[in-house]
């Protein structure tokens, strides 16, 4: 099932406003079981995404139980030694780690559209063109970001290899290895810019895309249906 990348938006604004609007696990666990099934209809590659997100959430899961550890408000209901856990510092714990799985997932359907199907889905919502192509370059740079980062760390293993080195000097050089991998992605970032002056862009205040893709009845009904449902949603949890 191919879903436009306008529909993905609609769903992650409306997905993402819930997550920080609602305050309860049990809605937030509702949230969070429609966005993974908006994840399986846009097919995205969980491998991929586990692979990228795990270590992301094992530092939410982290924050979480800190959280609920030193909170003192509301009343004690686990204590182990020293610590002790109340009902509100569980609540928030279990709110927190909930909402920023919604967040992630939700920012994880981006990745099943390619980046001229959301250039042109932002240019759709009365974008300016030059703002929208900004923000699809600030997304694709991410990954560079990370791939730089990853080749120098390689070169930096086969560099010592064999070499005994203290956990203080590993520190110290992926700090270390942060200023040439900044300095690759802004040698990137000029390369594109020059590419982009050479064949004019930005020259004329519109822009004519090549094929762009319209929503049709359907797309447009499931778009009135996330909207609707995130206003009714909110209406009835507040009321």
């Amino acid at each position: 099932m191919k879903i436009n990348a306008k529909c993905k938006l609609i769903f992650i604004l409306c997905s993402t406003t819930l997550a920080v609007v609602l305050q309860k696990p049990i809605w937030l666990a509702v949230l969070f079981a429609i966005v993974v099934l908006m994840c399986l209809l846009s097919q995205i590659n969980w491998v991929k995404t586990v692979k990228s997100i795990w270590l992301l959430v094992i530092a939410i899961l982290f924050m979480s139980i800190m959280q609920s550890v030193f909170t003192k408000k509301g009343e004690i209901i686990f204590t182990f030694f020293a610590l002790k856990i109340t009902d509100y510092g569980l609540n928030m714990a279990v709110n927190f780690f909930i909402r920023m799985l919604v967040l992630i997932f939700s920012a994880s359907i981006v990745a099943t559209s390619t980046m001229s199907e959301m250039a042109d889905a932002l240019v759709g919502f009365k974008i300016p063109y030059k703002m929208a192509f900004m923000t699809v370059i600030a997304v694709k740079f991410l990954p560079l970001f990370r791939q730089e980062f990853k080749d120098r760390k390689i070169a930096l293993k086969l560099r010592l290899q064999g070499n005994k080195i203290t956990c203080f000097k590993k520190f110290y050089a992926l700090i270390y290895l942060l200023t040439p991998t900044v300095s690759g992605c802004i040698i990137k970032s000029k390369q594109v810019a020059m590419s982009l002056e050479s064949r004019a862009f930005g020259l004329y205040n519109k822009r004519v895309s090549i094929a762009c893709k319209k929503l049709n009845f359907g797309e447009w009904l499931l778009n009135i249906l996330f909207l609707s449902l995130t206003i009714l949603t909110i209406v009835l949890y507040y009321i």
